[in-house]
Formats: C-alpha cells, sequence, structure tokens
C-alpha cells in the first residue's frame, strides 16, 4: 500500500520554541514541550522517514494544548513534502503542520494555496497578512500561518482553532520526540509497496497479447 496521501520530502528544519499562546477558540493554547521531550536520535528518524519516502530534515511536529499526534498521520505529502495531523476527536478542532521545499514572499503569497487539514487545497481567494516574518493566510473559512526557513516552506493549517493557536504553533515546530515518531511514522515490517508494479522484478508486463 502506498503511503503518499497525495502527489505533491538534508539538516532538519527547526524554529525557535513558543512558550504559550493566548487563548484559542477551543479554550486551547499552545503547549510548551516538556523539558524532557528529548528529540528522536537523527539516525532513526532517517531510517524511518526512508521507510515511508520521506526526506529526513522535514519530519516534524507542533506542541497545541489539547491536541494530540493521531497514529498514522505523518508522512509524505507530494512529491518532496512531509506533513502531520494532530487533533482532538471530542471538539473536531485539528492541525496539520507541513513542509516542502521553497519559500514564500510578500510577493507569491496570494499565489499559493491555502491547505486543509486532509491536505487538500482550500476554496476561495488567497488573502495575506504579514506577521513578522511569518504570513497570515486565508482563504474560506481555512486558515494558516506559514514561514521560510533554510529553503523550506513550513505552514501550520487549522480547523476549529484561532490565529493565535496557529501562529504560537508554527512558532513550537521541532523535531518529533521518539514516542512521538512511533505514532507519527510507526515501524514499518518492509518497504513501502508502491501498489502500481506487477510481482517479481517490478517492470511494467508491455507484452502483448494473443490478436494485439
Amino acid at each position: 500500500m502506498n503511503r503518499r496521501r497525495t502527489a505533491w520530502c538534508g539538516l532538519i528544519v527547526v524554529l525557535p520554541l513558543a512558550g504559550c499562546a493566548g487563548p484559542a477558540g477551543t479554550g486551547e493554547g499552545t503547549a510548551a514541550p516538556s523539558p524532557s521531550a528529548t528529540p528522536a536520535d537523527p539516525a532513526t528518524v532517517a531510517e524511518r522517514a526512508g521507510s515511508y519516502g520521506v526526506v529526513p530534515e522535514y519530519v516534524l511536529t507542533i506542541d497545541v494544548e489539547g491536541l494530540t499526534a493521531i497514529s498514522h498521520a505523518g508522512g509524505a505529502y507530494g512529491a518532496d513534502g512531509y506533513s502531520a495531523v494532530l487533533a482532538d476527536a471530542s471538539t473536531g478542532a485539528a492541525v496539520m503542520v507541513s513542509a516542502v521545499a521553497g519559500g514564500i514572499t510578500a510577493g507569491s503569497c496570494a499565489d499559493l494555496p491555502v491547505l486543509t487539514t486532509s491536505g487538500s487545497t482550500a476554496d476561495g481567494p488567497v488573502e495575506c497578512r504579514t506577521d513578522g516574518e511569518m504570513f497570515h493566510r486565508t482563504a474560506g473559512d481555512v486558515q494558516e500561518y506559514a514561514v521560510e526557513r533554510d529553503g523550506a516552506l513550513v505552514r501550520v493549517s487549522g480547523s476549529g482553532v484561532e490565529a493565535e493557536v496557529l501562529r504560537a504553533a508554527l512558532e513550537s515546530v521541532r523535531v518529533p520526540t521518539a514516542d512521538e515518531l512511533d505514532t507519527l511514522l510507526p515501524p514499518l515490517s518492509g518497504p513501502v509497496e508502491r501498489g502500481d508494479l506487477p510481482p517479481g522484478d517490478g517492470a511494467p508486463d508491455n507484452s502483448v497479447g494473443r490478436g494485439g
């Protein structure tokens, strides 16, 4: 089974950690990570990322009070990116962090689609507002914060949360701990099957049958 969710992955991108955010519409702020939240071993991150077809530099998570990482919710995002989802099943609130190669400027902000927490493109024209070095972006009823770091476009898109939570979540972007890595990118028993190749040596069967 191919675990790439869309047809859209070094040094790991890390943003400065935030303290706490203001209140959100859900009554939640951004939680500071525990002092014991030691990043997973880089070799383990690289090995796990390789199993999922993800570039290890973009394996990230965020801290949002009341939201937890969903099992298997991390993975490849298109051709060269990564995304992970945190959610609260009781309220429906969800936040997605994503990282792809590229950047964002005031001139390009409105041309870049806003993402939903499922990774699809939000409907409606994109409206941009600068917030320091970040960009607050909305399209329809979807909003996100975006920033460029070390040649990567890092975004936090939200559903059921307010802008302050998304901003603080983007500031909290970090490498997952070992436990978080096991949730987002659990160990696989073997390489990810693409699902579009025949058994054997994997070469497509282009032979012509009878009459053809």
